[in-house]
């Protein structure tokens, strides 16, 4: 007898001189800044959920039994709890039933069919195909095979053949979700927003506990700037499934961009104890430990990331090490890391700032601006740098902001720097004026001409400008907006 099936699917002055510059940016990760730049990170639409822990049922006396066991005492009651599951959008539950029913039900199609397409879900396209053709050798297409063929197809970028199996599998059967999620995630591969999310909205109509609608009206909600919906879709997929380390990681992007860090780092450790390879996650976590002044974590998540050889662990590294104080450290990590790529040169630009050689540093902040040229970090560094060390500026080239207005408020305050230097003054008081904000609490209100100039010198200003800029640097890092 088929028993119940568990799915644990959870205002004074500060004398700006250098050895107080480099004291700055040693104490910066306890401060917190009103200015957030606007962040995006890509993700990949889900496709499946994790099984995070292994699917269990339980026996008349309610202690846990094997299932692959239970499968092979009742097949075809599987068969149908694969099929509920596969319509729930819990494919990798229902791939699970599949991979245990192939061996023992060989001539039934849809297990050959729901194979494939937990297969192909999962990037494993060749061995999908060959469930395929096993299925439709046993007889003419059904919505799974058709299904099947579609997601194989999508996954090969091949949109326009993969369309057209969700329109006949849909015209088989108009009223199952899963044909409808997966012409939306075609469309959504395609950029075509607004016909993704119909379809989807469409497929969590038909179904109201369909996992995947959900997981992808949140990840589509999030790319068209819909953050609202985005976190009640990845809360709802929770809601079906607290397993679902995709909605997991999908509501961690939403907060992250929301500048929710703390409820997107909880999101995303959520997420990473049901999927613990996951180096998208990690990495971003490291990133939003860093902002948060949490060193410590961050190494943690830095080590953790290098000991299984993923991509961006010596850069994460490099920064905690950097923001540690442990320059040398910093620029070993650094060193480590995979090059050709903005982030490199940018770090260690910073590292060169902090040792005193800050010619060094403006050459690579260089080099950062001739692989990306819009690096609002190296921009700003690179003419902060040149005011420094006494180098002429011109305001329209290495000052006109082409960024958010509120990331453009530092760029304003190097101009009140340089004007200060300069001496000239209503130029200088005007252009802090116009950086007011980028600072909890920083604001000139009440504060007259004659009283600003009486405030500072036209020594002060290359100082007080490094300064800012080591205050404001695990805020402007990536910013690429």
């Amino acid at each position: 007898m088929l028993t119940r099936v568990i799915t644990a699917l959870r205002p004074r002055k500060f004398e700006m001189t250098e050895e107080n510059v480099k004291k700055l940016f040693r104490q910066c990760d306890s401060m917190r800044l009103a200015l957030v730049a606007t962040l995006f990170l890509l993700f990949v639409l889900a496709a499946v959920n994790a099984r995070a822990v292994p699917m269990q049922s339980l026996d008349a006396t309610g202690d846990a039994v094997e299932l692959s066991v239970e499968v092979e005492k009742d097949p075809d009651s599987f068969i149908d709890l694969m099929k509920q599951e596969f319509a729930r959008g819990n494919i990798d539950s229902a791939g699970y039933f599949a991979e245990q029913l192939v061996p023992l039900r060989p001539q039934e199609a849809d297990v050959h069919a729901i194979y494939s397409i937990s297969l192909a879900a999962t990037g494993k396209n060749a061995e999908a195909r060959e469930q395929l053709n096993a299925a439709k050798r046993l007889g003419p297409d059904t919505l799974f095979t058709l299904a099947a063929e579609a997601i194989i197809l999508q996954r090969e970028k091949n949109y326009t053949e993969a369309i057209k199996k969700c329109e006949q599998a849909i015209a088989l059967n108009a009223t199952h979700p899963y044909p409808r999620n997966i012409l939306g995630r075609v469309y959504a591969d395609m950029g075509h927003h607004a016909k993704a999310l119909d379809c989807f909205q469409k497929a969590v109509e038909l179904k109201v506990d369909f996992l995947l609608g959900y997981i992808n009206l949140g990840a589509v909600s999030y790319l068209t700037g819909d953050y609202e919906r985005s976190i009640a879709s990845f809360s709802k997929a929770i809601e079906l499934n607290r397993n679902a380390y995709a909605a997991h990681y999908g509501l961690g992007v939403v907060y992250e961009t929301l500048g929710k860090n703390k409820e997107a780092m909880q999101a995303l450790q959520k997420s990473l104890e049901l999927r613990p390879g996951n180096a998208s996650a990690l990495e971003t976590l490291g990133k939003l430990q860093l902002k948060e002044g949490l060193i410590e974590a961050a190494l943690q998540t830095g080590n953790e990331m290098a000991s299984k050889n993923m991509d961006g662990a010596f850069v994460l590294l490099g920064d905690a090490l950097l923001q540690a104080g442990k320059t040398d450290e910093a620029i070993a990590s650094l060193k480590k890391a995979p090059q050709g790529g903005a982030e490199v040169p940018y770090l260690l630009g910073y590292c060169e700032m902090v040792q005193g050689r800050y010619e060094a540093a403006e050459r690579l902040m260089e080099d950062v601006l001739k692989i990306d040229p819009r690096h609002f970090g190296a921009y700003s560094a690179r003419t902060a740098l040149k005011l420094y060390l006494g180098k002429p500026i011109d305001p329209k080239k290495e000052l006109a902001n082409q960024w958010d207005p509120a990331i453009g408020k530092l760029l304003h305050f190097t101009a009140g720097c340089l004007a200060a230097t300069e001496k000239r003054w209503p130029d200088a008081l005007k252009e802090f004026q116009s950086s007011e904000g980028m600072i909890n609490g920083y604001s000139l209100a009440g504060i007259d001409p004659k009283t600003f100039t009486a405030g500072i010198n036209e020594k002060e200003g290359r100082y007080l400008n490094l300064g800012v800029l080591y205050y404001f640097k695990r805020q402007i890092g990536r910013a690429h907006v």
